[in-house]
Order: structure tokens, then C-alpha cells, then sequence
């Protein structure tokens, strides 16, 4: 595909049904270093098995230096085919020495697509659960790619760098001998055939189960998580038996065949002896990865000065840079005022330390984990950053938190609060988004609180102001 002269094949889509014709345009791209006549391009056509399905000559008059040339197209069915399967579509030349290859995915027309009555197939983990409680065998597709411990998934990879690309992974790495896909065609990492699959289905973040699942489609994780992520995987869950994915497998569709070949392939391995998922894992587990965080219960309208009231500590993050306030906000600050105040963007002078608007005996805060300078933006901007804050034993209060996506790039960060799964924040462009968190005497028994935060989408976290409070009240 890459030299003086190099065969192009103008294929119209790479996913074919059977008894469909295919037809391409062949062009010569030719910048070498002479003009070449009578040349012979030929072509063939190999099935999975390598044998040869249809092939042909196409005679040019003459290959001009300096762009493309047309050798005119080629045609042949796509027939007498039972499975998915792979096939290579050849270009090559004698003289001028050339060759290119394609490959294109064919299905059969008719599918068997119904499960039996043995199959529990559905996008409930309400009854995917008690079916596994009764011993079922059980497909669950996992449908919200924003619901539960996932992250949404694409076919396309991370381009430059983790902060120019919300995607964040690297595509798949799938076992192709598993029997789940013993009727799919597929090779060990993502092709055009996983196109559509993979428009925006939830990616599953395994990290929570036992060491020895190992997804049987896994999604390549950024290394700056590094995390174990999958959109097929199997597991003995007590007397059942769960085949789980997020890919869309769920109706089977004329206008699908993919989607029909892969519904097929998972149904057939359910169905049949060779489904002996080899880890077990625990209900409480998959009810963690699949069930909706509270994280919706404690979103809140952003705070007035009354409910701010009595702040123990008040901070506004400037990431070491020194805010551009108004006279009439320093004449607030001066008096003492706990209103949060605006931030204004722009460079300013550099300065030592964050704004601090309040902070009472027995408070203080840290920034750990951080991975590049704090002087970086306007706020505090990080992959994963943990912000510990220590407080007098067995406090309290609320934890206010404010996040704000600045300039749009779709930012998500997964929170745990004191261990605990709060969830994602997402969509919180513009104002932001304002969050208040319990505080319980148990969580500061040993005098801190600690925040988790997780950069899922958008490159980075930035967290604009904090403040924790004894007398905050949160509005339902």
C-alpha cells in the first residue's frame, strides 16, 4: 500500500450479504519514474479457506506519472456461503511490480436468531439476576453506556494524545478461538466488520472482579488508567450461567447482518455443552457493575450565600494562578463575605497557593496523586486527582463540589467518596455542575475525608471550588 505505484480498490462498503453483487473501481496511483504501457493488473478474489472464489485481468493502455489512472472494475457474488467468513480481494502487477489487498466480510442470508426456551436473553439485570438465581443460562446486554460502572466505548482509537480525544482507548483485542465467536469471523484485534458494533456501546470496567476474568472481547484501556475493560465477557454466577455484553446483539434486523451473525454465534455457544464459564463470580459484584450510582441524588442547584452560611473551609481553586476579581469581590473578601464568587478566566501572575476564602481551626486540605504541575489552567486540572481534606474527629457536615467542563470537550469523572462509589458527572459545561456530599461522623473518625476523582472522558478533571460545611443543608 505504500511505494511508486500502488493499486487502489474504490470498494463501496466492507460488510456484504449473501447473494449480493459486489462491484469496485480499480485505480493505479503511479508516481514512479517512468511512464509504463500495456500493463496487466490482475485480480482474485480468496475465500477463509484460500480458495479461489473468482479472479480476472484488467488491461492498461498506459500508466501516466504524476496521479491516478483508472484500469476500470472489477465484479463478482458473494455465494454459496453457510457462516461468516473473511474474504481478500487481490490487486497485483508483473510490471511495474505492485500489490494491494482488502479484505471484506460476507453473511449468510438466512439465520436462525431465536433463542430457546432454555435462553433467558434481555436487557433487564433485574431478571437476568433471579434467572441466574434459578440456575438459568442467561445473554444480558447491558444497553446504557452511562448507567453502572462503564465508560462509553468507540471504534475509533485515541488520536495524538489522552487529552485531544474523548474516546481515551485503543481498540480491541479479542480471542478469536473463544467458541462464543466460533461463527463470527473475526481476527484478534478490531476490523471494519466491528464498525457499527461499536458506535457507542457501553465498555464494561472489569477492574472490581476477580483477577482471573478475562474478557472475551476486551477494550485496549489509554495507559494513563490502564484499567480492564471488556463488551463480552462469561461467569459462573451461583447455580447460573451469564454470558454479559454491551454490544447491541438484542433484535435481529435485515438491515443488521453483523449484528444477526454475532446474535447468532452467542446464542449458539449459550445453547450448547461448551458453556462452562471457568470463573464464578459474585452477584454482588455484577449488581456493583451493572446498577445506577447515586450520583444524580446529590446534585444540587449551585449554593447561595445563606446555605453556605458557616463554612468550616472555602476554597477556590486557581490552580496556582492568582483569580482576577472585581473591586466589589475584594471588597467582599475583605469583609469576610462566604459567598462563592464568580471566577473570572485570564492570566494573571503566578501565585503560591489556592484562593482560600474560609478556613477554621482544625481544616486544612491536600492534592495528592496529581501528574503534571498545578500551575496549568485556571483551576485544578488532572487525570486522577485525590483531594484529602482533615477535619476535627467524628465531623459532620456537607462536602460542596464544583466542576466545570470550560471549553466543552465532554468531560466525565468517575467519584468514590470515603471508598464509596458515588458515580460519574458528565455534561456539566457552562456553569458547571454543583455536587453536595453527606459527611457521617464514621467517614472522619480518623480526622480526613478523601475524594477519588477519575478522569473517564475529555482528558482531564477540573475542579473549580470546594467548600465543606457543619450547617449546610442540601436542597432535595
Amino acid at each position: 500500500f505504500c511505494g511508486p505505484t500502488v493499486p487502489l480498490l474504490q470498494l463501496p462498503k466492507r460488510v456484504w450479504r449473501e447473494h449480493e453483487h459486489v462491484e469496485a473501481g480499480v485505480l493505479i496511483h503511479h508516481f514512479g519514474p517512468a511512464v509504463h504501457t500495456e500493463v496487466d493488473i490482475n485480480w482474485e478474489v480468496r475465500d477463509n479457506e484460500n480458495l479461489v472464489r473468482d479472479s480476472g485481468r484488467l488491461p492498461v493502455a498506459e500508466l501516466a506519472k504524476g496521479g491516478n489512472t483508472s484500469a476500470g472494475s472489477i465484479a463478482f457474488p458473494v455465494e454459496d456461503i453457510g457462516q461468516s467468513e473473511e474474504w481478500t480481494v487481490r490487486l497485483w502487477s508483473e510490471d511495474p511490480a505492485m500489490e494491494n489487498t482488502w479484505r471484506i466480510w460476507v453473511y449468510p442470508d438466512s439465520l436462525d436468531v431465536s433463542p430457546s426456551e432454555e435462553v433467558v436473553v434481555t436487557e433487564s439485570w433485574t431478571t437476568a439476576a433471579a434467572a441466574l438465581r434459578d440456575g438459568g443460562r442467561v445473554l444480558y446486554r447491558h444497553a446504557s453506556a452511562s448507567t453502572g460502572h462503564v465508560l462509553p466505548g468507540k471504534f475509533t482509537p485515541i488520536f495524538w494524545a489522552f487529552a485531544f480525544n474523548p474516546t481515551n482507548t485503543f481498540g480491541l483485542l479479542i480471542d478469536p478461538d473463544h467458541p462464543a465467536l466460533t461463527d463470527f469471523a473475526t481476527n484478534v484485534h478490531s476490523d471494519w466488520q466491528w464498525w457499527e458494533l461499536m458506535q457507542g456501546p457501553a465498555v464494561f470496567i472489569l477492574d472490581e472482579m476477580r483477577r482471573e476474568l478475562h474478557p472475551i472481547i476486551r477494550v485496549v484501556d489509554s495507559f494513563h488508567r490502564n484499567q480492564n475493560l471488556g463488551v463480552l465477557f462469561e461467569a459462573q454466577v451461583g447455580p447460573g450461567r451469564l454470558l454479559a455484553t454491551s454490544l447491541d446483539v438484542m433484535e435481529p434486523s435485515e438491515e443488521h447482518p453483523v449484528r444477526n451473525q454475532l446474535r447468532n454465534s452467542l446464542l449458539a455457544y449459550i445453547e450448547s455443552d461448551w458453556f462452562v464459564p471457568p470463573v464464578e463470580v459474585l452477584q454482588d459484584q455484577l449488581d456493583f457493575l451493572f446498577s445506577p450510582y447515586p450520583v444524580n441524588d446529590y446534585i444540587i442547584p449551585p449554593p447561595d450565600p445563606s446555605l453556605l452560611e458557616g463554612t468550616d473551609l472555602m476554597v477556590h481553586t486557581a490552580a496556582g494562578q492568582t483569580l482576577e476579581v472585581s473591586s466589589e469581590e475584594q471588597a467582599d473578601s475583605a469583609a469576610g463575605t462566604d459567598a462563592l464568587v464568580p471566577l473570572s478566566y485570564g492570566f494573571r501572575e503566578m501565585a503560591e497557593s489556592d484562593h482560600v476564602r474560609r478556613q477554621q481551626d482544625g481544616f486544612a486540605y491536600r492534592l495528592t496523586d496529581m501528574e503534571g504541575p498545578l500551575a496549568t489552567d485556571w483551576f485544578w486540572i488532572d487525570h486522577n486527582p485525590i483531594l484529602q481534606i482533615h477535619t476535627p474527629p467524628a465531623y459532620e457536615g456537607t462536602l460542596y463540589l464544583h466542576f466545570v467542563d470550560w471549553n466543552n470537550l465532554g468531560r466525565r469523572t468517575r467519584l468514590r467518596f470515603e471508598g464509596r462509589m458515588v458515580g460519574d458527572i458528565s455534561g456539566y459545561d457552562g456553569g458547571g455542575t454543583w455536587l453536595a456530599l453527606p459527611i457521617n461522623a464514621s467517614d472522619t473518625k480518623d480526622g480526613s475525608i478523601t475524594l477519588n476523582m477519575t478522569t473517564i472522558n475529555g482528558g482531564n478533571t477540573l475542579l473549580r471550588a470546594f467548600a465543606v460545611s457543619a450547617a449546610g443543608t442540601r436542597e432535595n
